[in-house]
């Protein structure tokens, strides 16, 4: 990673990691559909739809990385093959961070 790619991580992590009520700005409803529309080339994202090889499926990343919601912003952020042209708005990475969320076990 460069400098510059370095940068944009720490900001997106530095500014959302100040912002505590961010994560319940998200709507799981609208990032299931953003998931549908952008993800569901590559991942799995319904727990009872078939498997895909070529990425983690959204259950497998609302187990792991739940409860670290600034992981995931920072990585939705911060373009990387092979999800480089994705570009989501804030409220896009808040709406799919929702949508993991509630796959998580005990959601």
């Amino acid at each position: 990673m460069n400098i510059r790619g370095s940068l944009v991580v720490l900001v997106a992590v530095i500014s959302l990691a100040t912002s505590s009520s961010a994560a319940a700005q998200g709507s799981a409803e609208a990032g299931k559909l953003l998931a549908q529309r952008w993800c569901a080339n590559c991942h799995q994202i319904e727990p009872s739809a078939a498997a895909k090889d070529t990425a983690p499926s959204f259950a497998a990343l609302g187990v792991r990385k739940g409860k670290d919601p600034g992981w995931v912003r920072a990585w939705l952020f911060n373009p990387h093959a092979p999800m480089q042209g994705i570009n989501l708005s804030r409220q896009q990475v808040d709406d799919i961070v929702a949508y993991l969320q509630s796959l998580a076990p005990g959601q």
